[in-house]
């Protein structure tokens, strides 16, 4: 059986998984309303793979990124489940 993989939307919007929030726990944030600054450079790297049959090249861009501020505290909630 294959493994089930989180939803990557939710009415619409997108899900972001990060690591630093304690287990059963979500954080709910309208994103215009966060503003964020970039942590580390921007990096650019260009896959190794052979792909000369498909005349394909892959490119992979990352850059760390940090929320800095917020426009007003209602921009972000954090959900807590109940114990159960």
């Amino acid at each position: 059986m294959a493994p089930i993989s989180p939803a990557t939307t939710a009415w619409g919007l997108p899900i972001l998984v990060i690591s630093f929030l304690a287990p059963k726990t979500v954080a709910v944030a309208d994103a215009p309303r966060i503003v964020v600054g970039v942590r580390r450079n921007t990096q650019v790297r260009v896959s190794e793979d052979v792909r000369f049959d498909s005349d394909q090249v892959g490119f992979k861009l990352t850059m760390r990124m940090a929320g800095v501020s917020l426009a007003e505290p209602a921009s972000v909630q954090v959900v807590k489940a109940a114990v159960s």
